[in-house]
């Protein structure tokens, strides 16, 4: 049997994945929440442009309210899968002892912001594409997750940002035809 010398200090632990478990089933909650509350903002700004008319044509509205539709029922059910695993990991072990605070807390901050940082990013470049055009709100999006969220280095996420618009380009203004509404700068 091995023994350590007298005064020796034992390693500690390595912590296992068994510690974040509560933060990682709480992130879990906050990310199916803020995907249902998009669901609900797709149904019914979906429903505001219309779902047909009398002769079964399909309106312009169906397909947010369906994609909307589908959006929250996957986060829902992804809600409650993580809100049964949290209250049966509480249920298990009712005290903290064990339970990696720091690392928890950390992992927690990462989980919420950023889905966060993402859905800002997202919902601002939505909002510039009115003055400076879909394909390069599209990019420019594209661009600062590369740097942000993901840590690319700038010639990855511009050479990401450029392939983006291209295959947007090429397929919705050249393959499907779609004419997007102009912006401020005519494009």
């Amino acid at each position: 049997m091995h023994e350590s010398p007298p005064g020796a200090q034992s390693a500690p632990e390595p912590s296992s994945d068994n510690s974040l478990l509560p933060a990682h089933l709480i992130s879990g909650l906050v990310v199916a929440l803020a995907l249902a509350g998009v669901g609900i903002f797709a149904i019914v700004e979906g429903l505001s442009y219309g779902l047909g008319d009398s002769e079964n044509i399909i309106g312009p509205g169906t397909a947010p309210v369906t994609l909307g539709g589908l959006l929250l029922a996957g986060s829902l059910s992804i809600g409650a899968r993580e809100a049964y695993k949290l209250r049966q990991g509480l249920k298990a072990s009712p005290t903290s002892s064990g339970i990696n605070t720091q690392g928890a807390r950390e992992y927690l901050l990462r989980s919420i912001l950023v889905p966060i940082l993402i859905v800002a990013l997202f919902g601002a470049g939505i909002y510039a594409s009115q003055y400076i055009g879909l394909f390069i709100a599209l990019s420019a999006t594209v661009l600062a997750c590369g740097l942000l969220i993901e840590r690319m280095s700038l010639l990855k996420s511009a050479i990401l940002a450029a392939a983006t618009m291209l295959i947007g380009f090429v397929l919705f203004d050249v393959l499907l035809s779609v004419r997007f509404p102009s912006s401020t700068v005519g494009f």
